[in-house]
């Protein structure tokens, strides 16, 4: 038997009979396009490469897109940098994987830059979040911030569904999509003396005893900060009961350092 476009059958030679569903077949459609607290406001590095720039996450419905060119502004508060000191730019999916780019900076408007990748790149259905990433060079200074603003219409263009080849209006995406704020911060640690543990009195003899703890706070750093040495003076103030300590260590939680 055969089904007009009515719904009414034809040829039918029993009964009864049953219509299928109606499927209709539209081209894919970016549902939503925002800022992603997954890569959120943080201190970076200068001069070191893959430091996150910003963070966006994009929502597609019915099938994956392709994007043959894709521009993203760059807004420094700076003194002496500007767009062409951030380069190797790329932007990279949740997994690690580099989906456009490297690229570099170009100058815009005073201080500000852009980035434009001319790769084609598809992105698949579903919620994603995408991280632009880069180098920023030795113009930037301490306290200096890079915030990342991508506006899909009319900035990005060629886009087609990855699998009907139609295109996929971005005209509902014209508003400016801002990152979170990235401050440049060089290395830093400070240290101080923990409250824990208290002043006591301990047993003579006795292993594995904590006498002291210090913490490094490196929470205004803008990358990990590596020590090669460090040196923990032990003050005595009057003679002690046995001697002076052995077997001494410093240790990182469970992890013994020395």
């Amino acid at each position: 038997e055969f089904i007009t476009s009515d719904g009414t059958a034809t040829g039918t030679s029993g009964s009864p009979f049953f219509s299928g569903s109606q499927i209709d077949i539209t081209a894919g459609s970016v549902t939503s396009f925002s800022r992603a607290n997954e890569v959120p406001a943080q201190n970076v590095a200068e001069n070191a490469s893959n430091q996150p720039i910003g963070g966006f996450a994009m929502d597609i419905k019915g099938e994956g897109i392709t994007v043959q060119q894709m521009i993203f502004y760059l807004t420094d508060a700076a003194s002496g940098a500007d767009g062409v000191d951030i380069t190797s730019v790329s932007l990279v999916d949740e997994n690690g994987l580099v989906v456009a780019g490297p690229v570099d900076g170009v100058l815009v408007a005073g201080t500000n830059g852009k980035v434009t990748f001319t790769d084609t790149v598809t992105f698949p259905t579903g919620r994603h979040v995408f991280t632009l990433k880069g180098k920023l060079g030795t113009d930037f200074a301490n306290g200096d911030t890079v915030i990342a603003s991508p506006t899909p219409s009319p900035a990005w263009t060629t886009v087609r569904g990855a699998s009907t080849g139609e295109t996929v209006s971005l005209s509902a995406l014209s508003a400016v999509v801002t990152g979170n704020t990235m401050t440049v911060r060089t290395g830093a640690v400070v240290l101080s003396i923990n409250s824990s543990p208290a002043a006591q009195n301990v047993v003579a003899g006795v292993s594995g005893q904590t006498f002291g703890q210090i913490n490094f706070d490196g929470t205004n750093s803008g990358e990990d900060v590596k020590f090669t040495s460090a040196k923990f003076y032990w003050d005595e103030g009057t003679a002690l009961v046995g001697g002076a300590p052995t077997n001494c260590h410093v240790w990182d939680g469970a992890t013994r350092l020395t």
